[in-house]
Order: C-alpha cells, then structure tokens, then sequence
C-alpha cells in the first residue's frame, strides 16, 4: 500500500510524531549519507524488512514538504507506526529492524485480540496501554504478503473510535491543531478507498464496504455517503461512455453493453448495499445501467438483423444481463416486452430460413399481383397471372408445405384476382350481348361463346390451385355458373349461313329436317325482303335461345311446336 510504503516518515526513518528538531536532524544526516555515497542506515525506523525503499535528495526534500503543515502529519501518521506505549511498542519495533516481522506481528496480536479456550478469537477492549497495538498492527497487516487486511481495517477503527485517539492527534500535531475522531476516520477510510481498493485486487471494494457494513464507528453515515455519490457519479461516467460508442459503432454494441454491464454491476451491488434498493439515488441509476445495456443489445440486433450474422443469442444475453440491475417497474415491463419479442423471432427462425429460400418466388407473385391491379380485364391477363404464377407457387408449397398459412395466402390471392377478372370479363360481354343480338344475333352469340369457352378453361385450370375453404367455395359456383351459361350458350348456336332457326330446330329435331329447311327458305326468301321481316328475324333471335332452354326438354309442348309449325308451313308453300 502506497500510504505506507512510500509514507514521509518512512522515508525519513522516523516514527508517526516525530517532533520538528528530530525531522531537521534526520533530514540532514540522510542528506550526508546520500551524498558521500554511504550505505543507506539500518538502525532508523524505515524498516527494510517490510519492503524496499529508494532514498535520494529529490525524495528527501519532498518528504520534508508533506510534513509541514498539521494536517499531512496527520494524514502521514495514519498509515506509519506509532510508540504511544514504550514498553511494548520499543520491543516490536527492534523486531522490525532485525527483520522479524512475525515476533513484531505476535506482540501486538496479543495486546488486541483475546483467544478464548475454543480457538475463537475476539477484540479486547481499546485501553491506553493498547491503543497504539490496534494502530500499529494495521499499519503491519497492510504490508504483510498473507496480511489479513480485514482485520486490520477493523483494527484501527476501532482505535479511531475510541477516546484514545485524542492521544494520538496531541502526539503528531500541535496543541492549536483541531480535528476529531470523525474527521480522521474519513480522512484514514478516504485513502484506504483510493489507495487499496481501486489498485489492489485482494480487497475489493465489495469486501471493503462489507467490512464497514459489520461495524459502528461515528463517521459510517458520513463516508458513506460521500462514497455512495462516488459511486453514482462513477456509474453515470460509464452510462455516458457506453451510449457514445453505442451511437458511434452499432456494429461494436454489444461488446459496449458487455463493458457497461461489467463495469457497473459491483459499483451497483455497493451502492445497494450503502443505500439500500429503496433510495432513489441507487434505482434511478440502476434503471438507467439496465437501459443502457438493453438498448445496447437493441442497436446490435437492429444492426445484423438482415444480415447473415445472427445477433439474438449475443442481444438476449444483455437482455437479460439488463434485467439482473433493473429495479424500476417501467423498466422492468420494457426488458420484459423486449426478451418476448426476440425469443419469437428466435422460434422463428425455422420459418424464416425457410422463407428465404421462396424469397425468389415471393417477390415474383407479389410483384405481378401488383401490376395485375392494373391491367385491363381480359381473358388473356387472367390467364397470365395463373399461369406465370403456378410453378413459383408450386416451388412455395414444396418448401413450406400445403397448409402453411403464407402459402395459402398467396395461392388464394393469384386464385381470387384471377377469377375476378374472368367474371368481370364474363359479366361485360353479356351486356354486350344484349346489345349486339338486335344487330347481328348469330355474331354476338359466337362471340360469347368464345369467351366463354376460354373463361372455361382458365377457370378449370383454377382448379388445381390450393385456396381457403371461403375461396374455393365462390370458386365452385362460379365454376357451375359459367358451366351453365357455356351450356345455354352452345344450345343456342348453330352453324348455319345465316343464322339459326332454333325454336324449329328443337321441335323437329334435327337442322337438316326438310320442315326446317322450308322455314329457313321463308325468312331468306319472305322476311328478310321486308323492313318488319327483318325486325320479326332480330326479334326471333334475340328471344328464341331463351325458350330453346328453357323447353328444350318438354315433349310434350314440342310436339305441340311441331303441329302449330306444320299447319303454318302448309300456307307458306
């Protein structure tokens, strides 16, 4: 320990209140010798024993600038030996400079603690005669190797606290020199803080403040306090540190988080311990860590999300390492939503390697249902859009299965924007129809009948797509709707020069029947010369499909057909 090892009165050789005459004489000796190239003395009080110590003319006269003033006297005679009972202080010190440091160690153990039959060992009460034993042991257990600094630490505070240390502040400074068994306390835990804990990895700041946690001493409240804002401020120090590099390297986030998480987790776990999980200080810097370290994790899977780095084993480890020092609800609800929300993406990570694989084909279908949205209704585009998109959908389906629900989904939509089109169409040339059967009867019919039979064969190849249950429903009776309508309409035409003569057909039978060859030559020869011939022709053909249909299959009335025609064939001849 520093403190000590390189303390001023060490340096001079001389024991904690020393008075100013033996400073001045000491100083000038050490000066000689150093000067004439003398071997350093070994009848002084700088123990070689307890560790090598380098004196030179630079050294000297900045040790004699430490111990000017009051105040670094005091500070100096904390951590360096004090003769404050001669009988037994005189005798371990001769130890010390014949090197024997355990025979030094033993005479004070005994003044201090009290071995009961048992083996257990307890504290003796802080007397005058042993004040000085509790001070001086600490001072020897610090520069021990094996040292139990523990004990030390408890050893001098309990000298510090007792009355005694009045004794100690008139022999090291001046009668006009005030401080208090307080003050010097903070003053001597102050230097143990920085010196000890922060260099020295065998007392660590969490055996330190557990040291101090198991004991009473006057200034607890005070230093803990004083450490407990070190500890905040320290803490903020690392939260700002993290979020630049967090914000300057996404890439590197996890490895900041990683960082902040190690740094301040036992800085944390003291502050606790001070100030307890209830004060406000410890949660709000708590909750900010934990958030800190959680939004590490956020930017780093953000960052390698898309990428062929998979980030959610390193992010879910902040995650939950944030959830270890979170303390506020808020907080606590927002790691929660987050853990939640990655482990689904890590279930579903089948799925979406899967996914890729139909990436291809994806972006195919979506992309021509996109610009099927715009084209014209035409029996030709309906067909490209199933068409182009069976084979992608059968690769689709091969990779996700029949019943996986994206699949469907995209096998319904190239299935329902298909079917649409051929009603539309479907639907369009029967209106036109109706307006073209008083212009040319025969040519409109041919006409639907045309569209129909290529609606027809899109829609059966509709057939072999997969859909929902809904859409295959409206699938089937569209189907049996345009099947009917395919039927009336071949019922309806008949290959002729001129047109067909259906009502006449139907009832004898047969187009090439010799009555229907007579009624054929009547509206060539009769009707078709007149104005109201011609219009009676429109009329019949835009009519009699209708009825064809709707009798084609009634004997009886076709029978009754065939009579009414015969007796009007016998006044047209």
């Amino acid at each position: 320990m520093n403190p000590i090892k390189n303390n001023p009165y060490r340096t001079l050789g001389l024991l904690a209140g020393a008075s100013a005459k033996e400073i001045i004489r000491q100083t000038n000796r050490l000066q000689k010798i150093i000067a004439t190239g003398q071997k350093p003395p070994t009848d002084d009080f700088s123990f070689p024993a307890l560790g090598n110590l380098k004196r030179t003319t630079e050294s000297i006269e900045e040790t004699i600038a430490k111990l000017n003033l009051d105040r670094d006297k005091m500070n100096a005679a904390l951590f360096w030996f004090w003769n404050g009972n001669p009988i037994t202080d005189e005798v371990a010190f001769e130890a010390l400079k014949e090197g024997d440091i355990d025979k030094a160690y033993q005479i004070w153990d005994k003044l201090i603690v009290e071995t009961k039959e048992d083996g257990k060992r307890f504290w003796r009460q802080v007397t005058e005669k042993n004040c000085s034993a509790f001070h001086n042991c600490f001072v020897l257990e610090m520069l021990r190797e094996n040292g139990n600094k523990h004990t030390a630490i408890v050893a001098n505070l309990y000298f510090l606290e007792s009355e005694f240390s009045q004794k100690f502040i008139s022999t090291i400074a001046d009668k006009i020199y005030r401080t208090n068994s307080k003050e010097l306390q903070i003053n001597f835990l102050s230097e143990i803080l920085q010196e000890t804990v922060q260099i020295h990895t065998n007392l660590t700041l969490s055996k330190f403040v557990s040291i101090l946690n198991n004991i009473d001493f006057i200034a607890k409240v005070d230093f803990f306090k004083s450490i407990s804002q070190k500890f905040a401020n320290n803490i903020s120090a690392q939260i700002e540190t993290s979020k630049r590099k967090r914000t300057t390297n996404k890439a590197n986030a996890a490895k900041t988080g990683e960082e902040l998480y190690q740094q301040a987790k036992n800085d944390l776990e003291q502050l606790k311990s001070i100030v307890g999980v209830q004060d406000f200080t410890f949660s709000n810097i708590a909750d900010k860590a934990a958030n800190e370290i959680l939004q590490c994790g956020v930017d780093y899977f953000l960052h390698y999300r898309d990428t062929n780095i998979d980030p959610s084993t390193v992010s879910m480890a902040l995650f939950k390492k944030a959830k270890l020092i979170v303390v506020g609800n808020l907080h606590k609800q927002r790691i929660e939503e987050n853990i939640e929300n990655l482990q689904e993406w890590i279930d579903d990570k089948p799925k979406r390697e899967r996914e890729n694989r139909i990436a291809v084909d994806l972006q195919f279908i979506t992309s021509k249902l996109e610009r099927f949205q715009s084209s014209s209704d035409t029996i030709f585009n309906a067909k490209d859009l199933a068409v182009s998109c069976k084979p992608k959908l059968d690769n689709v389906k091969t990779i996700l299965g029949a019943y996986d629900d994206l699949y469907l989904k995209l096998s319904s939509a190239v299935v329902g924007n298909t079917q649409g089109m051929l009603v539309s169409v479907v639907n369009t040339a029967q209106e036109n129809l109706k307006v073209q059967m008083y212009i040319n009867g025969t040519t409109a019919l041919n006409s639907l009948k045309t569209i129909i039979q290529e609606a027809l064969e899109v829609i059966n190849y509709l057939g072999s797509f997969d859909m929902d249950s809904a859409l295959r429903a409206r699938y089937d009776s569209n189907k049996s709707t345009l099947q009917g309508i395919s039927n009336q309409v071949n019922a309806l035409t008949q290959p002729t020069s001129s047109g067909g003569c259906y009502i006449a057909t139907m009832a004898y039978g047969s187009y090439e029947h010799p009555q229907v060859m007579i009624l054929r030559q009547f509206r060539d020869d009769v009707l078709d010369k007149s104005v109201l011939g011609r219009w009676f022709i429109k009329f019949y053909y835009h009519y009699s499909p209708k009825l064809v249909e709707a009798l084609k299959d009634k004997q009886f009335i076709n029978k009754s057909i065939r009579n009414m025609l015969n007796q009007f064939i016998k006044v047209i001849k």
